[in-house]
């Protein structure tokens, strides 16, 4: 068979109709407090109408701590499911699967955003903003695996057909994978496989979450090309 870029594929329990898929773009059109505008809902039945197999939504903070742009897309409480619905009814009316994208930004969050420092596996600071974030106790840890949770769930409950989930780009979950930014001596350090607890926690918690009718998959960056980054090895 002839393999094209409009040739089917399936991904676990659901079937793209074709190979093209749009990555998360942040679209900033959301409202302040994070929930979907009508503009929103307009941008992605029109990129669906394009053709593409699958759309993967702008990043969605999973907790108010680990929030980026200033008007970045929530689903952190259960009132954003409503609007989410709209944007996943959007996607699919024009035969596209629509994948929600969670994300805790940790280190990377936007300090005047979220009023205060960031939250990391460790005290080291933010290239990009300086910020020094708070080293997370395992009871935040607790906390932020859970949010991770209810956000699957809420995307589950707003008609998405998968989650992505982001474990690269420098943000949390790459933050405890990289000896570079995670240095804890305790079971979420970066000796061995305690350097996968966070991320293996947290897929569990969101596989859960959506169950078998939702696809999951992963970002991962291959190679951070930076000292001490994470890289192919």
């Amino acid at each position: 068979m002839t393999v094209t870029p409009f040739t089917p594929i399936r991904i676990g329990p659901v079937e793209i109709g074709s190979r093209l898929v749009m990555a998360p773009v942040k679209t900033a059109l959301c409202e302040p407090d994070g929930l979907v505008c009508a503009r929103h809902v307009a941008y992605y039945r029109r990129r669906a109408a394009g053709g593409a197999g699958m759309i993967i939504v702008e990043p969605l903070f999973v907790d108010p701590k680990g929030r980026e742009p200033p008007r970045q897309l929530a689903a952190h409480r259960d009132v954003v499911i409503a609007g989410l619905r709209r944007v996943a009814s959007a996607i699919r009316e024009n035969s596209s699967l629509a994948f929600a994208h969670l994300n805790h930004a940790g280190r990377a969050a936007n300090p005047k955003v979220i009023e205060g420092a960031p939250e990391a596996p460790s005290a080291v600071n933010c290239p990009t903003s300086g910020a020094m974030p708070e080293p997370m106790s395992r009871e935040r840890i607790g906390v932020v695996l859970e949010a991770y949770r209810n956000a699957a769930r809420r995307a589950r409950e707003a008609g998405f057909d998968g989650v992505e989930i982001q474990l690269g780009l420098g943000y949390l979950p790459a933050q405890f994978l990289s000896p570079r930014t995670n240095l804890r001596s305790d079971d979420y350090g970066a000796e061995g496989e305690n350097r996968w607890r966070f991320t293996n926690e947290m897929v569990a918690a969101v596989g859960a979450a959506i169950g078998e009718g939702m696809a999951l998959i992963a970002r991962l960056s291959a190679d951070e090309q930076i000292d001490g980054g994470l890289g192919i090895e």
